[in-house]
Formats: C-alpha cells, structure tokens, sequence
C-alpha cells in the first residue's frame, strides 16, 4: 500500500503530463501548421507577381522604346529582341507583329539554350525559321519556311486588338517534342506617338518556371501546392507536371483528375462550396477526408488573370510526429512509476504531499503555466534536489522557447525580406537597365552619330551592361543558396564545350598578352545543363585571364576514374594555400585584387553551381607560380569513339 500510495501520485502526475502535453501541443502544433502553411502560401504568390509582371514589363519596355524611335527594319528588330530576350529571365519568345501587312519578327529562347528567330520575308508571303549563333547572327541556310503566314490572324495578335490593351492569351502547348511543356503569351498593341495601333507585341512565359516557385518546403514532402484556373484546369503544380503527354504533344488535366488524390479532393470539396469562382480572397479551411488543412487564396492581375492558389498539408504529416511523442512520454511515465513503486515504501509519507505539489507544477506546465508554485521546504533531500530541478528544468524550456521562437521569427523575417529585395531587384532594375541597353545598341548603330557622343554612349552601355551582370550574379547566387535554380539536363560533351568558350574567350584572354593553349580529349559526356556548365567554364577562363599577363592559359580535359575532369591552368598571380577557401565566399576579395574588375561572385557562383550538378572544383595554388581549378563532374557513359587521345591546340592570341 505505501508502494502504491508513493507509485500512483507520481504515476498520475506523469500520466497528466504527458495527457496535458499531447491535448495542448496538438492545439498548438495545429495553429502553428494553420499559420505557417498560410504563411507559405501567400510567400509564394508574393515571389510569382514578378515572374508574371516580366513579360508584360518586357512588353512595355519596347513599346515605349519603338514608339519614340518609331519602327525598325525586320534585321533591326531581329536583333533588338534578340538583345532584349536574353536579358529576361523566364520569357521563352518574344515578338512583334505588324498591322499594315501581317509582317512578323520573333525570336525564341528553345531547348538547351538555343536560339531561333522567325522573320517573315520581305514580300509578307510567309515567314522564315532561323537558327541562331551566340552573338545573335544568322546560321545559313534557314532551318524552315512557313508559308502564308500572317500574323494578324494569329489568336495572341487578336487577344491584344479585342482587349485593346495589355492582356493575356489562353495557356496553350508549345511545340517542343524533346520537352514538353505549356506556355502563355502576354500581350499588348503597339502604338506610334499619335496613339495609333502599328502591331501588337508578345511575350512568351514558360509554366514550368512557375512549378519552380511551388515549393513546399518546411511544409514537408506531402504538401501539396498548385495553381488552378476558375474552371479547374491545372496551372502548374508540386506534384508533378499539369498535363498528360500523348503522341509527343501535352494535353492540359483537371486538378481533380491529375492523379493525386490530395489536390483532387480539395477541387472536389470547393466544387460543392461555389466552386472555384467562389475564392475572392484568402482563406483557410480543413477538408474532413482526407484529414486536411487548406490555404486558398485569388492570383489575379488587371491583365485577364485570374487564378487560384491551393496550399494543402494532410493533418498525419504534423500530428503523426506529435502522437510518437506522447507515446514516449507515456512509456517513460511508467517506467518511473516502476521504479517509484521499488524504492518508495520507506518514503511514501514524506514524499506523497510534495510531489502532489510536482504534479500539478507539471499539468500547470503542460497547460503553458510557468508560475505555478513548487513546494518551498521538505523534509527529504532527495525531493529537495528534485524540486530544484524541476524548477531549473522549467525556467531553462521557458528560455528555450523565447529563444527558438525570437530566432525562428528572426530567420522568417530576413528570407522574407531577402526574397522580396531580390524579387524588387530582378523587377524594378533590370526593366529600365535593358531599356538603357536598348537604346544605346540603337544610337551606336546610328552611323551619323559623331565621335564625342559615340564615346560617351559605349561608357552608357558598358556601365549599364557590368551593372545588369552584377544583378544577374546576385539572383544567380541567390537561387542557388535557396535551392531553386532550374536545371535542364542532357548528355554534353565536356571538350566540344571548352573549345566552344575558348573561342568566345579569345580576346578577353589575347588582351593581356597571354597564349592560349587547349589539350582536349574525347572524354565521356557529362550530364549537365549547358548554359550552367558553360557559365562555370566562363567564369573560370575569365578569372584565369584577370590575373595572368603575358602568361600561358591552358584548357585541358581528360577521363579520370568515374569522373570527367576539366582543368584550367594558368602562369599568373597564384595566391598562398591558406587564401584558397576565401575565393569561393560571396564578395571576398583577395589582399592585392582590389583593383582588378569583379564584385568576388564568380568563383562562390562556380562552387555552387557545381554543387547542384552533383560535381565539385578543386583549387592547386602557389603565391607567384600560377594556379590550377580542375572541375570534377560525373561521366553520364561511354562516349562513341572514346579513346582517351588529346587533341592539343596552341592558340597564339
């Protein structure tokens, strides 16, 4: 009996404890849920309004640039956009079409970094598809001829003239067999300076760019985020692709019929609760089956937009690690009592009142209630220490949280902040940058422009190009350090691409008198997305030629293990093998460099670029002899006619 007299107040009091813990913290495991999850989402569609606004931007932009210099010949317009695209990040095509004949001028970022244009011939009897090098010139002959294309028969131009104003097209497929995927078109009626409608421009937005943007994140991997039209086809979403593919071509699904059970019992729940048309702001609900918490909030623009935005979380992903917990309370509790019950006859009528007094501390605690008093003097030492202790215990989880909570809301508040500051950057800075850059490559081209101005134009664009660059780098790094960096992947060859950005290096490299030598073998492909590998290679190439003169640069390549290995070596300034960890953090600059060009991005771009390609670089340096980075990257296989032979060429610049 004194066993149980000691046994049964500690058993009740632990039981309580951990009953009060798993009552309250599902309570305050669930509002927490309710307000990240919704947190999420309106993050999120805080992050698609620039991604959306680009190519409306972009439309502006020309709009207002070919309204003041008036229109421009078809091999002038050709190349303006040309310039203007490969400045906008997540426009896939951008276009004109002309009122007084149907004229067209278009020009496509496709597949794996290439470029194409489309001109119409210069009768208007059709248009031409052209496939074009890395500066924006032709390559002979034409891949195609359209005929009887007229662009003011088109649906976008007709999108723009109905609406006679900025607007969007319908989602609609685009014809890329290798990748398929859905796009809309953003629109907008050219105008001369007396108002009157000349064409109609467009730019295309690839929906993949904002699957990108859909993650889930500390929501976990059974959260489900999309985006739906009003009639309940799917945008884009976490889950997967928003379309089935049959004979090559994507076929649009509702999100209900998508395959996943989540989103399609949300849709189906809505549909008897005024649809999806009955979301006009945000809101937050629970689906009863399956057991889920639900976000839903309008996207919707003055341009003809009109979505919605679904955040779903099953309860299981934030009760079931909650339920765990209290099982392991609850076994501890017995466990105590067990041992509470073996040596707690002799003490049993001095501990039952303090430890009473324990008991409804603990309940008071699990309750969140940190000032319930705890027995002030007892006779026995040992429920003296525990009482200390429990009074310790209490007031270091009371610091704790503050500390967790101060430092979570800390953390929330600078991504926050840093996403909306890169966000404004990528919106607010690089519309009007590619303007200025516009407008000088027009007056550059502009033969009776004297030499003075022509001066003091080229300054304008270089400075406006460094500036552009720098706020590329900046998003470039931060997309890698957040883990959202787009990466398409095809099988490349290491050496063909090292010869390829030595060509378009060369004067970079002869303008400091150094030679440049290239010992390329027929190494294994690497699997790898071109435009990122190549930028890799770029910055590397450019770095070697920054602190090298009058030197020797080589580029080699060579099979090496499972690995494809790719060096670039240079004579130059080196630097002492305690700095060479420094090179590789954003903005750091070595002692001596700082009066070379650059902002110190490049090799911290390089390390995490390669990190995403599952490669990594290594650095060999000696102060005055030079330096070597060799970028290791898996071989994706066998390629044909691999015979680990090199291919040395001396380029004398």
């Amino acid at each position: 009996m004194l066993a149980l007299a000691v046994a049964l107040p500690l058993a009740g009091g632990l039981g309580t404890v951990g009953l009060g813990l798993g009552t309250g913290s599902r309570q305050v495991v669930e509002r927490v849920s309710e307000a990240t999850h919704r947190e999420v989402g309106l993050r999120i569609r805080a992050e698609l309004r620039p991604l959306l606004d680009a190519p409306h931007a972009l439309n502006a932009a020309n709009a207002e640039l070919l309204a003041t210099v008036g229109p421009l010949d078809d091999a002038a317009m050709e190349r303006h956009l040309w310039r203007q695209l490969r400045q906008a990040d997540g426009v896939g095509y951008v276009q004109v079409g002309y009122e007084v004949d149907g004229g067209f001028v278009g020009v496509e970022r496709a597949d794996g970094g290439a470029w194409r244009s489309e001109v119409s011939d210069a009768g208007r009897t059709g248009k031409a598809v052209w496939q074009l090098d890395d500066t924006g010139e032709r390559i002979e002959p034409p891949l195609s001829f359209v005929d009887g294309y007229d662009a003011r028969t088109r649906p976008w131009y007709g999108a723009a003239v109905d609406a006679d104003g900025p607007t969007w097209s319908s989602i609609y497929p685009f014809s890329s067999k290798a990748a398929p995927r859905l796009g809309i078109t953003a629109v907008r009626p050219l105008r001369d300076t007396e108002g009157h409608r000349i064409g109609v421009l467009g730019a295309d937005l690839i929906l993949g760019q904002l699957s990108d943007l859909l993650d889930p994140g500390e929501l976990g991997p059974d959260a489900r985020i999309a985006l739906v039209e009003r009639d309940g086809m799917l945008v884009a979403s976490s889950a997967g692709a928003p379309f089935h593919v049959r004979d090559g071509k994507p076929e649009r699904v509702r999100a209900d019929e998508a395959g996943d059970d989540v989103l399609g019992a949300v849709v189906r729940s809505l549909a008897g609760d005024g649809g999806l048309g009955g979301i006009t702001g945000d809101r937050t609900f629970r689906l009863q089956e399956p057991d889920t918490l639900v976000f839903a909030a309008p996207l919707a623009d003055e341009r003809g937009l009109d979505w919605v935005l679904l955040v779903a979380v099953p309860a299981e992903a934030t009760v079931g690690p909650l339920r765990d917990q209290v099982r392991t309370a609850l076994l501890l509790g017995l466990g105590l009592m067990a041992v509470a019950a073996g040596g707690g006859v002799a003490l049993a009528g001095l501990l039952t009142r303090p430890l009473r007094q324990i008991s409804l501390a603990s309940e008071a605690l699990a309750r969140g209630q940190w000032n319930h008093p705890l027995p002030k003097r007892t006779t026995t030492h040992e429920v003296e220490t525990l009482t200390r202790a429990f009074e310790l215990m209490r007031a270091q989880v009371q610091s704790t949280l503050a500390d967790a909570e101060q430092a979570r809301r800390a953390a929330e508040d600078g991504n926050r902040a840093k996403t909306t500051f890169l966000a404004g950057v990528s919106h607010e800075l690089r519309t009007p940058l590619n303007a200025i850059l516009g407008y000088a490559e027009l007056l550059l081209e502009d033969d009776g422009l004297a030499e003075e101005p022509r001066g003091d134009v080229e300054r304008i664009r270089s400075a406006a190009g460094d500036l552009l660059s720098l706020i590329n780098d900046l998003l470039d790094l931060a997309r890698l350090e957040s883990g959202r960096i787009s990466l398409v992947l095809e099988d490349l060859d290491p050496s063909a691409l090292c010869r390829e950005v030595a060509e378009g290096l060369g004067p970079v490299v002869a303008a400091r008198g150094n030679r440049l030598v290239l010992e390329l073998g027929s190494c294994p492909p690497v699997r790898a997305d071109r435009q990122r590998l190549r930028q890799v290679l770029v910055n590397l190439l450019g770095n070697a030629a920054k602190f090298t003169s009058d030197g020797l640069i080589t580029v080699r390549t060579r099979a090496g293990g499972e690995d494809v290995w790719i060096e670039v070596e240079d004579t130059g300034a080196g630097m002492a093998p305690e700095l060479v960890p420094l090179i590789f953090r954003p903005f750091e600059r070595l002692p001596g460099s700082e009066r070379r060009e650059g902002t110190g991005l490049g090799l911290a771009i390089v390390a995490r670029l390669l990190d995403a390609l599952g490669g990594r670089v290594e650095v060999d340096s000696a102060l005055g002899r030079g330096s070597r980075f060799t970028v290791r990257l898996p071989a994706a296989g066998p390629m044909p006619g691999y015979s680990g032979a090199h291919d040395r060429t001396d380029r004398q610049r």
